[in-house]
């Protein structure tokens, strides 16, 4: 692989952006023999790409990998887009006549344990009382980051790292990839008190100083479906598809807010429902409106729910679990995608809040439908959900006919 990285750079292929390059090229390389360690007991043939691309379009069939970090992982082996053009590392090794390949018995920069501890860590400082998923999600990010540093160029944690891992996850939304840094920042933090580097101080102030991904004033990232499709999500759904529905078209909450329903939660006396606020200790009472009022109260009855039981049956209460339920109801349902104004969007359980928000904006105004949503300011509401509105608003300012 040295060998390789010296090949790339030679001639002049030195300036930031082609070294860049060679450091994507360079750890994609080390996915792809690695692949063949594992899995070729390290043989090397001209049939091995074939065999590295059925294994990654494996990978994806099981959610493991997207399609676009399969298209980057197949990217370098044949060519590279630098200054001075080079070969893919697949057509450089095999004119080199390369056959076996050998894994050397190094310590991994980053072992995966750190993620583990990392997740403890997290633990220990929540002021939560509820059980969450939140530091286990921040603690998968963390352990993707490390597995892509033990297979990069990179020699250590780093702003640079951080920088390029992110920018190799650019098919991920702008609020993913700050998920991402947010995670890898909370992760440098915990390293500072953790590791013995020396300068691990230095390290975790580059990375803090990173900075959120923005998107443009003009972009709608998510919006709210129309009447039609709502109708129809409710036609072809189930009781279970149904409530769902409910609680997100109807009342706007969130998947986690969902999962976390109790029967003791609803009040059908007062006809409010008491609701987790997203990284609080306490609930909200929300109104419940009449015809979600019905469908709750026999729901529970049908079901013959207890009073501490959950609304939302699922194996331990995880949102990735109710998440791909309702996403593989919008497949059958046809509306996976939505196309709106020439821009095609991908729908999800998120966007019934945004449906929500876009249909109270007009009933109730901004003030209201900002505590509705259990918005701690009215400008997080302007922020998530007023894009798609205003959209529509401007597009309406004038009548069609008048022209």
């Amino acid at each position: 692989m040295k060998r390789y990285r010296i090949y790339l750079t030679e001639g002049g292929n030195e300036d930031k952006k082609s070294l860049n390059t060679v450091a994507k090229a360079i750890t994609q390389m080390n996915y792809f023999l690695q692949f063949i360690v594992e899995y070729r007991n390290g043989l090397l043939s001209k049939a091995s790409f074939n065999y590295y691309t059925e294994y990654l379009q494996n990978l994806v069939e099981q959610d493991k990998l997207t399609s676009s970090q399969k298209a980057m992982r197949r990217m370098y082996g044949r060519r590279i887009n630098l200054e001075i053009e080079k070969e893919g590392y697949l057509i450089w090794m095999y004119e080199h006549k390369f056959n076996r390949v050998i894994q050397n018995n190094h310590q991994p920069l980053l072992r995966n344990d750190w993620a583990k501890g990392f997740e403890d860590w997290l633990a220990l400082k929540s002021k939560l009382t509820r059980k969450t998923d939140y530091g286990r999600t921040l603690s998968n990010i963390v352990s993707l980051y490390l597995e892509w540093l033990n297979n990069s160029s990179y020699q250590s944690i780093s702003a640079l790292s951080v920088n390029q891992f992110l920018r190799e996850q650019a098919h991920l939304k702008i609020s993913t990839l700050n998920l991402y840094l947010k995670a890898i920042k909370r992760f440098a933090t915990y390293y500072e008190h953790s590791s013995n580097d020396e300068k691990r101080h230095e390290i975790v102030l580059e990375i803090n100083s990173l900075k959120k991904f923005e998107d443009s004033l003009q972009l709608v990232n998510r919006i709210g479906l129309n009447e039609q499709q709502v109708s129809k999500l409710f036609s072809e759904a189930n009781q279970k598809q149904q409530f769902i529905l409910h609680l997100g078209v109807n009342m706007g909450l969130r998947g986690s807010s969902m999962l976390h329903l109790k029967v003791k939660d609803i009040n059908l006396v007062t006809k409010k429902m008491d609701v987790w606020l997203k990284g609080k200790n306490n609930t909200m009472s929300l109104p419940i409106p009449p015809t979600t009022y019905h469908f709750v109260k026999d729901y529970i009855d049908s079901n013959e729910l207890q009073n501490d039981e959950y609304l939302l049956g699922y194996k331990g209460n995880k949102i990735s679990s109710l998440s791909k339920y309702f996403s593989d109801f919008l497949y059958k349902c046809d509306l996976k995608e939505i196309e709106k104004e020439g821009v095609l969007y991908s729908i999800s359980l998120h966007n019934l809040r945004h449906t929500f928000a876009y249909n109270a904006l007009e009933k109730f105004g901004l003030i209201t439908t900002s505590r509705l949503l259990g918005h701690a300011t009215t400008q997080i509401t302007e922020q998530h959900y007023l894009q798609d509105k205003s959209r529509d608003l401007l597009n309406s300012l004038y009548d069609e006919e008048e022209y």
